[in-house]
């Protein structure tokens, strides 16, 4: 009796496709590394806004382009108008009062040199008065300072001291924060119309100045300069206080340093 013994041979498992194809999968693999690489760097060199920037950014929607806007103009007018043509009607009150014997033409046109002064003189004060305080707080205490300058006015037509202080220094001073206070205010709701805003705004002194004139001179001739200084500062009060009290801030200003350059 024969006997037969059978041997099986391990068989070697097929090849994958990976290590059919060496270069092709390392090719692959490289592939995916580089298109990974240049997403990141895609996104890294997108600009990223910070907060503040992001809070500061207006575009062209933003600017309501009328609505309020033409309220606020209104309200600066009012504004101008009265402390501009106080202030160009000096020369009608001046006259009356060198011919009251008062003080030289040249001393008495130095009152009203003097508040003009006052306007550029606190600029810097009065901007950051209005940043911190706001912009109606401000013109409110700019109104009751120009309309009660020009009733203290009223009792000092035979003091020269006194005129220095109400019709200057007062004056200049109420005027310095009206003008800081409104002659920015319309760029904040108007950017394509913006030029319009401003011209309507600063035409309020010229024209304030034109019709002042004849009525300080009217208010003179009939109640001597005293009665037309209070006159003046009355209609003033009733007028600048509730043009102010419409004054409204769309944004805000950062409050910065003292002076910045």
């Amino acid at each position: 009796m024969s006997f037969t013994e059978t041997y099986t041979l391990p068989t070697k498992p097929a090849a994958t496709s990976a290590q059919q194809f060496p270069l092709q999968d390392l090719s692959r693999s490289r592939t995916r590394s580089q298109a990974s690489l240049g997403a990141g760097d895609s996104l890294s060199e997108q600009p990223v806004l910070t907060s503040e920037q992001a809070a500061n950014c207006n575009p062209d929607e933003d600017f309501p382009e009328g609505g309020y806007g033409w309220v606020i103009v209104a309200a600066c007018f009012v504004n101008a108008a009265m402390w501009g043509g106080i202030n160009y009607s000096w020369g009608v009150i001046q006259l009356r009062l060198v011919q009251d014997k008062l003080s030289s033409a040249s001393t008495l046109s130095f009152i009203g040199g003097l508040s003009s002064a006052c306007i550029s003189a606190f600029a810097t004060l009065n901007s950051n008065l209005v940043r911190r305080f706001g912009v109606r707080n401000c013109a409110l205490v700019g109104s009751v300072l120009v309309a009660f300058a020009q009733i203290f006015s009223g009792w000092t037509t035979k003091n020269l001291g006194g005129l220095f202080v109400c019709s200057g220094l007062m004056m200049g001073t109420g005027m310095s924060i009206l003008f800081m206070a409104g002659s920015t205010l319309p760029s904040q709701y108007f950017k394509r119309r913006r030029g319009l805003a401003n011209g309507i705004v600063f035409s309020g002194s010229g024209l304030g100045g034109a019709i002042m004139s004849i009525t300080i001179e009217a208010l003179i001739q009939r109640f001597g300069p005293g009665w037309a200084f209070r006159i003046i500062g009355l209609v003033a009060l009733a007028l600048m206080c509730p043009a102010s009290w419409m004054l409204k801030e769309r944004t805000r200003p950062k409050k910065g340093s003292f002076l910045e350059w």
